[in-house]
């Protein structure tokens, strides 16, 4: 087919209905789990990046108008809805089963609880709502929609009021997650010395 040329949608309505139900050349058969398996990984990046047919494109009003109007009212089946939710549990789509990403630890359980490295005794949710009305008495104002209180010395038993900030929710995720991660590197260093002596 030539480059920009464009199929009629009555040309189409034939191509589709040609390949649909019995005319499909794998109608009734079922696929093994290796084939499904090669098959998922012959298309694994196929999409992602420049090749993307959309990459680089920005869409347009009317287009994101168009798309937003068939999209609406639409509803997922509950055998989708199941899937859906099957597919989020466990391991994330694209990553090996080893995979050792904060995402998989927290997916698997391995940073909750004890095992996360912020951990100090569990009870850090009665210690943050004492630290909101510590902040909001003092201040004489509610904390603002979007603004968590943020422990400078990142112990939240310790909420004097020298220790309280007031951070956006994404601005005190990132600074918790760059703690976290320093957490690990000095871990990771720890273990290294330990071996050399």
């Amino acid at each position: 087919m030539k480059k920009g040329f464009k199929l009629s949608k009555e040309t189409r309505k034939k191509m589709s209905k040609a390949k649909k139900g019995i005319n499909h050349p794998n109608y009734g058969k079922k696929l093994s789990k290796e084939t499904r398996r090669k098959m998922s990984e012959a298309h694994k990046g196929q999409y992602l990046g420049k090749n993307h047919p959309n990459y680089g494109k920005k869409l347009s009003e009317e287009h994101k108008r168009k798309l937003n109007e068939a999209n609406k009212g639409r509803k997922h089946s509950e055998e989708a809805k199941k899937k859906m939710s099957e597919a989020k549990k466990g391991i994330p789509i694209n990553h090996k089963p080893d995979c050792q990403c904060g995402v998989c630890k927290v997916k698997k359980g391995q940073r909750k609880g004890e095992n996360h490295p912020s951990w100090k005794g569990g009870s850090s949710y009665y210690y943050h709502n004492i630290a909101r009305k510590i902040w909001e008495e003092h201040y004489g104002i509610p904390i603002p929609k979007g603004f968590v209180i943020h422990h400078r010395d990142f112990d939240y038993t310790n909420n004097a009021i020298w220790n309280l900030g007031l951070l956006r929710k994404g601005t005190h995720a990132k600074i918790h997650n760059q703690y976290n991660a320093f957490l690990k590197m000095v871990e990771e260093l720890e273990e290294k010395e330990r071996k050399l002596k």
